[in-house]
């Protein structure tokens, strides 16, 4: 009887968690997020299939591409100067606008302006 009463208050716990998991961003560090914090506390108790949903359903949503530059059956594409990325790297200092590494050329046209220009190898 105790074991198929601890079954149930999990399988409950989970059903329900299934719900609200979706809304909660588990990627806050503790200091911002005690909710995230707890539940990342009790992952253990979580089952894989409520896990897996919410993997399956993250998949699904960064595919169809819900971001703003990003359109359906459309790959962003970006400009990258290798040349001026090497050039500063041999400077030695940080590029603290992130405008000429290769992550910051990347980072800022697909966040800044649509990521609308061609990619370059």
């Amino acid at each position: 009887l105790h074991l198929q009463l601890r079954f149930l208050l999990l399988r409950n716990f989970n059903r329900r968690l299934a719900h609200v998991l979706p809304l909660i961003d588990l990627s806050c560090p503790a200091h911002e997020s005690a909710l995230a914090a707890a539940l990342r506390g009790v992952r253990g108790v979580v089952m894989s299939s409520v896990k897996k949903a919410l993997f399956e359903r993250v998949l699904a949503d960064s595919h169809m591409g819900d971001d703003h530059w990003m359109q359906q059956n459309k790959v962003p594409t970006v400009t990258l100067d290798r040349n001026k990325a090497a050039q500063f790297l041999k400077t030695g200092r940080v590029d603290v606008k992130g405008t000429k590494t290769v992550f910051g050329q990347l980072f800022s046209q697909l966040h800044g302006n649509g990521g609308e220009e061609k990619v370059e190898k």
